[in-house]
């Protein structure tokens, strides 16, 4: 019993210390009153800056706010780590896109203590307080450009850079999304595997080195030197990778294993890693909340519990594969919603083809770089043109249909299938159960998601920050219209439509409706249109970069599942005023219906009251032009006559939409997506509801 209460007062001291933290993490959001407010605040550029193509965004640590992520834009000022400044800002608190599925980004903000986000407001004058600490470009920033220089804008010199140093920010999305999709991410950036790798490495050859010197193991043991020189090398790749904050739980779960080498106590397995994870959450109290946490850990206990099993070692290799693949499978589904189903397949091959050529190559690299460029250019060459074959390899891997599947989970009962099967499938030899375990594992073969019924309508407006994007089902069929906005380096269409079709099981999109050619509709409509199958585009003009055959076109219409839609405008000729262009579209089921009207303005507006009087009327309308006072016009507002409008906007946007004039000139119960998140309407023939899909 006395063993239980001290696990018990542990866990209640580590509880009180992550609440601590939280509190104060909490107590530095920057007062309502000052959000998007010009600030001068001083303070110093505490990682190495990430240069954009109309941008550079860094990290600046203050003292009134603690960390904030700022964004200065279209400036040529040279930026680096350690540099200090007074800068003039806006600030806003961290904020999600409020989806059903959606990236949780003020959680990822939290967890890696930035407080609040914001631009550089270069209007007033900034201010360089300080020089750098250190003269140079440091030794990270230096290795990084001799592999630039070397490898010449190469693809693989993204991924090299990766493993040589931990700087990832010119690895392209395609080569990011082969990654994802076998399962290999861990195998190309400094992670716990390479961090294992290299210190295991250290430990052995030392080790060995040391016991064959002529009486130097009288002095000291082999195997304490080898752990010292283990946890050394462990710290000098930690440092080359930044000491980001995987590396540092990395760094001290080696730290821990040696010392307790070094003292020659025999500690359980279990006690050593409980000391691990705890010293790592004093060291980060917000690790416990990270998916890399509890997966990390519980990949080593996994490998304990196939170490404890007496089998060959090309035996206990295939088990690591399978065992780590399968046991992690839950946690995975859990935090990502997706799953790589050739990742034992991939990493089969993968990891010991990349700890025995790419990793070792690049780290001679990156040793001859302090020696000889030429040197160091030959084993970062070789390293290069050992990833073009593990690339050809896992691009083959990749290409089967079923490589990468999504699977939203909301049904605790599956939840509770998965996690039992799973248990049951690493019992022990002898133990029944291995067959029901595998059965209820396949129980995610067969989720399915609620549908609307026939001549019902499931409308969505999602929250996509200063845009639109709006996904409208029937039983059969689904219509997305407009596609959000994409910045340099976010795309809506990745960050929020395309988890939150995935999230409603929806595969493919049967009409996509692209209102006019502004970027805040159209932004992620290239992105959506790679990865997932699109029957029909339509817009109402021409868009940039985009095979637009057909128009929207006044009269249109067609039936879904019983329920209409029709094109109320544009007209045939096309006008100068591309908001003017927008498709206006009606969904109407029975007696109620809902109007689309993308950035229509006064023109489109009066020819609408002129021309299309009669079928105006409507019991949802998405407000024109998100409300400006250049829309929204009082005829229009009139023959509308909505239940309800709906205004997309951004929070704080700089627009100030929606005008409060306009907002006034409705009777409707106005909604907003920057204070209500998506927001949902299901209508058929006999009823209308508005349906809260955020909590």
């Amino acid at each position: 019993m006395r063993y239980w209460k001290k696990y018990f007062i542990l866990f209640a001291c580590l509880f009180l210390w992550i609440g601590w933290h939280i509190y104060l993490q909490w107590d530095l959001k920057i007062p309502p009153a000052l959000e998007n407010k010009t600030i001068v605040l001083a303070g110093e550029i505490i990682e190495t800056p990430v240069v954009k193509k109309n941008s550079v965004r860094f990290l600046f640590e203050t003292k009134e706010y603690g960390v904030v992520q700022l964004d200065w834009y279209r400036t040529k000022t040279e930026l680096q780590k350690e540099q200090i400044w007074e800068l003039p800002v806006r600030l806003k608190n961290p904020r999600n896109y409020d989806n059903p599925g959606g990236f949780n980004y003020a959680r990822f903000l939290f967890l890696k203590k930035i407080t609040a986000t914001g631009y550089v407001y270069d209007r007033a004058a900034p201010s360089l307080q300080g020089k750098l600490r250190k003269r140079g470009v440091g030794v990270r920033k230096s290795i990084a450009n001799n592999i630039d220089t070397i490898l010449d804008a190469r693809p693989q010199a993204a991924l090299i850079k990766g493993l040589a140093v931990g700087i990832r920010d010119t690895m392209t999305d395609s080569q990011w999304q082969l990654l994802q999709k076998t399962g290999t991410s861990h195998l190309l950036a400094i992670s716990g595997l390479h961090i294992g790798l290299v210190s295991g490495f250290a430990f052995f050859i030392t080790r060995k080195v040391w016991s064959l010197l002529p009486r130097m193991p009288l002095y000291c043991p082999a195997p304490i030197v080898g752990a010292i020189a283990a946890m050394i090398a462990a710290f000098i790749y930690s440092a080359l990778a930044g000491f980001a904050i995987p590396t540092q739980r990395a760094l001290i779960m080696i730290m821990v294993f040696m010392i307790c080498l070094c003292l020659r106590y025999q500690f359980k397995k279990h006690q050593v890693l409980l000391c691990a994870a705890i010293l790592v959450i004093l060291w980060d109290p917000f690790a416990l909340m990270s998916a890399s946490f509890w997966l990390s850990f519980i990949a080593v206990a996994l490998l304990f519990y196939i170490a404890m099993q007496q089998a060959p070692k090309w035996q206990q290799f295939i088990r690591i594969q399978w065992y780590i693949s399968l046991g992690l499978t839950p946690f995975v589904i859990f935090y990502f919603q997706q799953i790589s189903w050739v990742s034992p397949f991939a990493n089969f091959v993968a990891i010991p083809y990349a700890s025995f050529t790419v990793v070792p190559l690049t780290l001679l690299g990156v040793f001859a770089h302090f020696i000889d460029d030429r040197i160091a250019a030959f084993f970062w060459l070789l390293a290069e043109s050992a990833l073009n074959y593990l690339q050809w390899f896992l691009e083959y891997a990749a290409s089967f249909p079923w490589a990468w599947q999504t699977y939203v989970i909301s049904d605790f009962r599956v939840w509770l299938a998965i996690i039992v099967g799973t248990l049951l499938l690493f019992m022990p030899r002898g133990i029944p159960g291995k067959l029901l375990g595998a059965c209820l594992l396949t129980s995610i073969l067969f989720i399915r998601h609620p549908k609307p019924e026939i001549s019902e309508v499931w409308l969505t407006v999602l929250d996509v920050g200063q845009g639109l994007a709006v996904v409208v089902q029937t039983r059969d069929h689904v219509l997305l219209y407009d596609a959000g906005m994409r910045y340099d380096e976010f795309d809506l269409g990745e960050a929020v439509i395309m988890p939150f079709l995935r999230y409603q099981g929806i595969n493919k999109i049967d009409t996509f409706v692209l209102s006019h050619d502004n970027l805040d509709h159209t932004g992620g409509a290239d992105y959506i249109i790679k990865n997932m199958p699109v029957n029909n585009i339509i817009s109402g003009e021409a868009i940039k970069g985009l095979d637009i055959k057909q128009r929207c076109v006044a009269g249109q219409s067609w039936q879904w599942d019983q329920v209409e839609f029709e094109f109320l405008y544009p007209v045939e000729e096309n006008l100068e005023n591309s908001n003017d262009n927008s498709c206006v579209l009606k969904v109407t089921s029975g007696p109620h219906s809902a109007l689309l009207t993308g950035d229509i303005e006064k023109a489109s507006e009066a020819w609408l009251v002129e021309h299309a009087k009669s079928d105006l009327k409507t019991n949802i309308l998405l407000a024109p032009h998100h409300g400006s006072s250049t829309s929204s016009t009082i005829p229009f507002v009139k023959l509308t006559d909505p239940d309800y409008v709906i205004f997309s906007t951004g929070y704080l946007n700089r627009y100030k939409f929606p005008n409060k004039n306009v907002v006034n000139r409705y009777s409707a119960k106005a909604l907003n997506t920057a204070t209500d998140g998506a927001i949902r309407f299901e209508f058929n023939p006999e009823k209308l509801e508005h349906i809260d899909i955020n909590h």
